[in-house]
């Protein structure tokens, strides 16, 4: 788990590979300054440029925290304590996100069924939604009970989300991108990005706020605190009216745990940082 201290966005013109003339940029990072943050975000966009044209690429921009790069995320808060690395950042929506490098997390998605144009149009496709994810939750809730059941050295806590289900693994200390780990989130239907996250990262992720969209407020006008410092002020306009309108929003409600109750002694602080700050217990609307 790693959050460079310095961020550099760095843009070059020149020949590609063929001759043709591009544009690409890149990011580069560093612990030791802005200018060796330039330097390596110039020679990841020089490196760039000598592959280019890429298929589907575009002008090769790098943006994705499920590649390789470390996560372009400030640090708002390191809360780690003995064997546990945890600390708080802020992703491109401007939620606060937990980054943890041994207390397993898993989103499991629900993806909607298709509702027909008829149904929408005479108002029971709203009803319809809400029947196939309540049937969803229960088939893929009696699922992880028996998988539980099978594998009884593990034990875990479900939430509800507004998209599906979150575990916590309360019984064991993972490491991110080990096999048991990834046997783990394949076995209880995890979205593979967040897996090749784990991998790539080396980190396990839960969000504690809601998306924005989901409490009726617009998209950040800053993807993170390195793209543009002229915009602070908007940021800084915009957090406001976030955190309070999603106060009163939870991210998760609390189900039940599948397995023994009781946490191992690592994993209770964690439990008790992500209830709180997701407002797991409130009964709140999800977001």
């Amino acid at each position: 788990m790693y959050f460079p201290k310095y961020w550099i966005k760095a843009a070059l013109k020149g020949p590609n590979r063929e001759g043709e003339e591009w544009e690409t940029e890149a990011w580069g990072w560093s612990d030791v300054s802005e200018e060796d943050a330039r330097q390596k975000a110039l020679s990841r966009a020089r490196a760039t440029l000598a592959r280019l044209p890429l298929a589907q690429r575009g002008r090769g921009k790098q943006t994705s925290y499920y590649e390789s790069s470390p996560c372009r995320e400030a640090i708002l808060e390191d809360l780690s304590k003995g064997k546990v690395r945890t600390v708080i950042t802020r992703n491109s929506l401007g939620c606060d996100v937990l980054n943890t490098d041994s207390v397993g997390f898993a989103d499991i998605d629900h993806v909607p069924a298709r509702v027909s144009f008829f149904a929408s149009l005479f108002g029971s496709g709203a009803k319809k939604r809400v029947a196939e994810k309540a049937d969803w939750e229960s088939r893929t809730l009696e699922g992880l009970r028996n998988w539980q059941r099978e594998n009884s050295s593990w034990s875990f806590r479900v939430y509800r989300t507004a998209g599906g289900l979150r575990l916590l693994a309360i019984s064991k200390l993972l490491a991110p991108d080990g096999p048991e780990t990834i046997e783990w989130l394949q076995a209880v239907g995890s979205d593979p990005l967040y897996q090749t996250l784990c991998r790539n990262q080396k980190s396990f992720r839960a969000r504690l706020t809601p998306k924005p969209w989901r409490c009726k407020v617009p998209n950040p006008p800053m993807r993170s605190i390195w793209d543009a410092a002229t915009k602070g002020k908007a940021m800084d306009k915009w957090l406001e009216k976030y955190r309070s309108k999603a106060a009163g929003f939870a991210v998760c409600d609390f189900l039940e745990t599948m397995g023994s109750p009781a946490p191992l002694a690592e994993c209770r602080s964690m439990v008790e940082l992500h209830d709180a700050r997701t407002l797991a217990t409130s009964r709140m609307p999800l977001a």
